[in-house]
């Protein structure tokens, strides 16, 4: 089935741009915290990488697909929440526009990905759709501590956009 290895490699393109991103950003980060929040994202997609690479290998082999080993993936959220909240701390309001900008960019990306997960998901059955649907979760978690973020720094009133207040009763 030449679709799920096309499927796989797909995914991995794209979870090598978004953990160029982050590798982009945590070298460009003005904070030690935001150097650190970068780079464990980075980390995580590169072991998104890694094990898509390790299953496509294992699909040209021998034409199956197990994901017996999938719990490998995952990324550590409260290790990367505790880590942002240092960043929106210790970020002067001067560092928070390249911040937010870096967050943006990576945002998008991970909407990306997470539509393509949601649209393998669809086309796929078994083992493939489980696959596919792991990643749906993670990029969806990956989304919730980046949006999250971005609403922190923004200061608009927002939570992973939810308006949490508002002025004169709205």
């Amino acid at each position: 089935m030449q679709d799920l290895e096309a499927a796989l490699k797909t995914a991995i393109t794209c979870e090598k741009g978004i953990r160029d991103l982050y590798t982009k950003a945590a070298a460009e980060s003005s904070e030690a915290v935001g150097m650190r929040v970068f780079t464990l994202l980075a980390e995580d997609e590169q072991r998104h990488v890694d094990y898509l690479e390790h299953k496509l290998r294992q699909w040209q082999a021998d034409g199956r697909l197990t994901i017996a080993d999938f719990e490998a993936v995952g990324v550590d959220r409260k290790r990367v929440e505790s880590e942002l909240a240092q960043l929106s701390v210790t970020l002067e309001r001067d560092d928070r526009g390249s911040e937010q900008q870096m967050l943006s960019k990576a945002l998008a990306m991970e909407l990306e990905t997470s539509k393509m997960y949601a649209q393998l998901v669809d086309r796929f059955d078994d083992s493939a759709a489980a696959l596919f649907q792991g990643f749906l979760k993670i990029e969806n978690g990956h989304i919730d501590v980046v949006q999250s973020q971005l609403d922190y720094l923004s200061q608009t009133g927002y939570w992973l956009g939810v308006k949490e207040f508002g002025l004169e009763g709205e």
